[in-house]
């Protein structure tokens, strides 16, 4: 069978793009995440050097050292604003079924202040749990996974002529649980054996980090 040169560079784009996020998902948009701030932030950081000084943007040693100065601090920080969007959010759901259980089982009878002691104390517990477990990264994991066994059984798919290159592009990645049964359990099986190897590799990550802790302080 001849594949046309659009179909063939799909297919591959997808198979390995697809892989590479179901098993080294973490890694990869961890590092994708920094990336798009350092980006953002080279460009801003440079912008906002050349208005002060009226010169052309990258036109001097002054903006590209605002740029990569910009590029360094928002590298750093998008990661980080993304671990806090996810406790935010893990404190708003703890606050909402704080609040939703003291609906429940006091009804109207209950203080307007033990809706905020439980509703907080729940959302304060969450937040805890979510920093303890690292459950940003774990949701990272998570979603890498199945988004990544998508796209690479999707790409196969697009390869071996099941789906045409205008049906891929229609559904695009989900095309996979549109074609039978078959190909949805073959997707949620990449998925689940990613899973599995992200999370191995994540948890040694975060034993030889303990592991590495403990020696410290047993030195100290």
């Amino acid at each position: 069978m001849e594949l046309a040169l659009d179909v063939l560079g799909m297919s591959v784009v997808s198979i390995v793009i697809g892989l590479v996020l179901t098993f080294f998902g973490y890694a990869v948009l961890r590092f994708a995440i920094a990336l798009f701030g350092a980006l953002f932030g080279f460009v801003i950081g440079g912008a906002i050097v050349a208005s002060m000084t009226g010169e052309g943007f990258l036109s001097t040693a002054a903006t590209w050292i605002g740029a990569a100065v910009g590029a360094i601090l928002l590298g750093l920080l998008a990661y980080a604003f993304y671990r806090v969007a996810v406790l935010i959010g893990l404190a708003v759901m703890g606050f909402a079924i704080g609040a939703g259980l003291v609906q429940i089982f006091w009804r109207e009878s209950g203080p307007e202040w033990l809706i905020w002691v439980v509703g907080g104390g729940l959302a304060l517990l969450f937040v805890v749990l979510g920093i303890w477990a690292d459950l940003p990264a774990f949701l990272i994991i998570v979603a890498s996974s199945f988004a990544g066994a998508e796209i690479a059984v999707s790409g196969v798919m697009l390869l071996s002529g099941v789906v045409t290159l205008a049906q891929w592009q229609d559904v695009g990645s989900g095309i996979a649980f549109e074609n039978g049964a078959l190909w949805a359990l073959v997707t949620l099986g990449v998925a689940v054996v990613g899973l599995v190897i992200q999370l191995s590799a994540w948890a040694a990550r975060r034993s030889r980090g303990g592991v590495g802790r403990s020696r410290a302080s047993t030195a100290d």
